[in-house]
């Protein structure tokens, strides 16, 4: 029930398989409660890398709550999953992040147009 009316993608980038999708109400709010604390100019800036870390699921295959939870590249002060997410997507390269970023927003517009015919 949890994941009625989630929409997942596939996106090879350089041969890593990155499987993305909407978000859940509540990765929608650990979204927002990211973003607000900022300035708005950085807000602006860090939407983008802020909802690909959110709508990735899966790298290779491996869920992305394993890698970031087990991964020797975040400094042990973040805590916080979101936290740990945001901090491995802005350490990607820009031209995965907005590849990423070019399906993630791609797959809402479709869920949309398809809300409205309804």
């Amino acid at each position: 029930l949890m994941t009625l009316g989630m929409t997942t993608e596939r996106v090879e980038v350089e041969g890593f398989i990155f499987e993305i999708g909407t978000l859940s109400e509540k990765e929608s709010s650990e979204l927002l409660s990211s973003l607000i604390v900022l300035e708005e100019r950085d807000r602006i800036i860090a939407s983008k890398s802020h909802s690909v870390a959110m709508s990735i699921k899966k790298i290779n295959d491996m869920d992305f709550d394993f890698i970031v939870e087990n991964s020797e590249i975040i400094p042990e002060d973040i805590v916080t999953n979101a936290s740990k997410k945001i901090f491995f997507v802005k350490s990607l390269q820009m031209s995965v992040v907005n590849k990423l970023f070019e399906k993630y927003t791609e797959m809402n517009k479709i869920l949309e147009e398809e809300d409205k015919k309804k």
